[in-house]
């Protein structure tokens, strides 16, 4: 086959047929076939589904209670009202009262903003998935804080 040929799936399962698949990846469905911008003048099709559905899926049938923890935590909008408050608070404790203690400042901005910069990078995460609040506008609100 030219390298810029494009096979159809039917074409592709038939070559493949014969082949078995390896069973310790029980999500694989078949065979990906490289596609090099420049070369090849469409993409190639490729078999693999969509992994996330069919594991969820998995899952819930070995484990229903875990359907149970579904759902949005509204305590994640008094953690992120308290991480705000709290960088707010030493931007203002190094910017106005305690100007002149420079290795504390580092020491504080290191770890303290560290963790909470990592805290908001987690409640980002939260909101975009609509898990915060229980809609999206509040859960846009979130952010937005």
């Amino acid at each position: 086959m030219a390298p810029h040929e494009v096979r159809t799936a039917d074409e592709v399962l038939a070559a493949h047929k014969d082949e078995r698949y390896d069973m310790r990846f029980p999500n694989y469905l078949g065979f990906w076939q490289r596609s090099v911008p420049g070369l090849d003048e469409a993409p190639r099709f490729d078999m693999y589904d969509e992994p996330h559905l069919k594991r969820r899926k998995q899952i819930l049938a070995d484990h229903p209670e875990i359907e149970d923890l579904y759902g949005y935590d509204t305590n994640t909008i008094w953690i992120t009202l308290t991480t705000v408050c709290a960088q707010m608070g030493l931007a203002y404790l190094f910017g106005h009262v305690l100007t002149d203690w420079h290795w504390t400042m580092v020491l504080v901005a290191y770890t303290i903003g560290g963790s909470f910069s990592t805290q908001i990078g987690i409640i980002f995460h939260e909101f975009t998935h609509n898990l915060c609040a229980s809609t999206s506008l509040q859960n846009r609100w979130v952010g937005n804080i």
